[in-house]
Order: C-alpha cells, then sequence, then structure tokens
C-alpha cells in the first residue's frame, strides 16, 4: 500500500496540471489529436513510452485487493493494452482518434482526470 500512496503523491500534482490545461486549451489539445495519426513515428515513440512508464508503474504496485488503489492497476493495465494496440495496429489510431477530437469526449475527460485527482489528492496527501 506504500507503493500506492507514492504513486497517489505523483499523479495528484500531474492530474492537476493535466486537467487544467485541457480545461483551459480544448482547441490545442483538439488539434494535438487531430495531428496525431499523421505522424506515425511520434505516435509509436508516445506509445513506446507510455507502455514503458506503464510496466514501470504496475511492476512497483499491482495489486487486485478491492480498496482505491485498485483504481491504479486498472488504469495503468488499461494504459499498457492500449500502447500494444497503438504500436502493433498504428492504423487503428485513425478510428480513435476520431472519437478522442469530439468535444463532449474531451470534457467527458477532463471530469475523469478531475476526479482521479480528487481520489489521488485524498489518499496521497489528506489521509
Amino acid at each position: 500500500m506504500e507503493n500506492a500512496i507514492i504513486i497517489a503523491q505523483i499523479f495528484a500534482p500531474l492530474l492537476l496540471v493535466f486537467w487544467l490545461s485541457m480545461i483551459i486549451h480544448v482547441n490545442r489539445y483538439k488539434k494535438l489529436i487531430a495531428e496525431m495519426p499523421k505522424n506515425l513515428l511520434l505516435t509509436f515513440i508516445t506509445a513506446s513510452f507510455k507502455f514503458l512508464f506503464g510496466i514501470i508503474i504496475l511492476v512497483f504496485y499491482s495489486s487486485w485487493n478491492f480498496s482505491w488503489a485498485l483504481i491504479i492497476t486498472i488504469m495503468w493495465w488499461l494504459m499498457v493494452i492500449n500502447t500494444w494496440v497503438y504500436i502493433l495496429h498504428p492504423k487503428f489510431l485513425n478510428n480513435i482518434m476520431k472519437i478522442y477530437n469530439k468535444s463532449s469526449f474531451l470534457v467527458s475527460f477532463g471530469f475523469v482526470f478531475l476526479l482521479f485527482w480528487l481520489i489521488f489528492l485524498y489518499y496521497g496527501f489528506l489521509k
């Protein structure tokens, strides 16, 4: 559980910055998402770093016990699986990015970031 608290302490400020950035610069994110599938090298490099980062987090913390920290395990397993798809089928990214580029998705994703931030803030710093 100690590793989960450390991960929460790392990601609480990070998620806050991402959330604020997504709220303030929605159009910049739409443009970035629209351009990403056109640059397969950037997609590959980004996916490789996400995969590496996801594996590192899972090595230090992967628990299927029902608690708040289960969010960490599920979130990072989804990220690792997501990057496998990006690396193995980069053209599939074009279809996914069409969904990501909708305003409603970005707003929903922003609220998910906010929710995770609140959970990580509470368990990482306040509890």
